[in-house]
């Protein structure tokens, strides 16, 4: 089994997935959308295509600690993604900073993060579930 990890946002979802031993996450790739229910439905085929037991997906709170809208948003998804997937596991982690992270690790690449925003995205998704593999 492996585990996806999805950096959630409004027009964006980055993902990254474990190898099979959950040892370690890479970045996968990035769903640009528009339309909630085909997210939910490309992401739950890509559950069963990849044979992911568990999502690990990032909340993104306010640095005081307290629940973000988009971590209310956020949530809803693993909601829904459990809900088209009941032998899944969902967990949250808390993802604040992270695609300040992945701007600073592509940066150091020598890549310029304007224009990669999908990139950006899908290392976030990366730290957010290395963090849980670690």
């Amino acid at each position: 089994m492996r585990a996806l990890g999805i950096d959630f946002g409004l027009k964006r979802v980055g993902l990254a997935l474990s190898d099979p031993e959950m040892i370690i996450a890479s970045p996968f790739k990035t769903i640009e959308w528009d339309d909630y229910d085909s997210l939910i439905r490309e992401i739950s085929e890509l559950i069963a295509e990849k044979e992911v037991g568990t999502v690990v997906i990032g909340k993104p709170l306010h640095l005081s600690g307290q629940i973000s809208e988009m971590a209310e948003k956020a949530a809803n998804l693993g909601h829904d993604l459990l809900e088209q997937n009941p032998t899944i596991k969902i967990i949250e982690m808390d993802e604040r900073l992270t695609s300040k992270e992945a701007e600073r690790a592509l940066q150091t690449a020598g890549v310029k993060t304007g224009h990669n925003k999908a990139a950006v995205d899908a290392i976030a998704a990366s730290l957010i579930l290395q963090t849980y593999l670690d």
